[in-house]
């Protein structure tokens, strides 16, 4: 079980001398990955699309040190920081097509990271949703500036009329709390 435990770190080639097999020690725990996973939530939705790859590879780096040596632990914090992520991205746009957007981004990686043979391939899954989302944001983000246009151009255009929140939020086709 220790040597199956390894070989999910490995990458491509393998070898592990079985006599001597390294002592598997989690190096972390949860403070830690509570702490990485902020670090991550911040680079997503507070800085450009270009800082993001490395963000990610260093969290995927630090989720790998600290649950080094238990596939599931690893397996399972990334599902916990990639659905946190997710929440945080729905929290802050209310509307339906970008939720379902969201969701087609996170429809498979459940089950990519689940079914994993290395962790290679589990970071790879996490970062390319990472990314996707990263992506949606960005869309949504340049959405919202149309919006933000038009509803001031509706504003200059009917300013001598009783304007109403609703009525602008209507035109521009989004929901007057957004």
């Amino acid at each position: 079980e220790n040597l199956q435990s390894l070989c999910f770190y490995c990458e491509e080639k393998l070898v592990i001398d079985c006599e001597n097999v390294p002592e598997i020690r989690n190096t972390g725990g949860i403070e830690e990955l509570g702490a990485v996973e902020k670090n991550l939530k911040q680079e997503l939705f507070e800085h450009s699309a270009e800082e993001l790859p490395a963000a990610a590879r260093s969290a995927m780096n630090k989720i790998r040190k600290i649950s080094y040596g238990a596939p599931n632990i690893t397996r399972t914090y990334l599902l916990s920081m990639l659905s946190k992520l997710r929440e945080g991205a729905l929290e802050m746009n209310e509307d339906e097509a970008f939720a379902a957007r969201i969701s087609g981004v996170f429809s498979n990686v459940s089950q990519n990271i689940g079914s994993a043979q290395r962790f290679s391939e589990a970071r790879g899954a996490a970062e390319e949703c990472i990314m996707q989302l990263k992506e949606a944001l960005c869309e949504k983000t340049a959405s919202g500036s149309s919006a933000i246009a038009r509803s001031k151009e509706f504003i200059r255009e009917h300013y001598h009329e009783n304007i109403t929140l609703e009525s602008v939020a209507n035109h521009v086709y989004m929901n007057p709390f957004y």
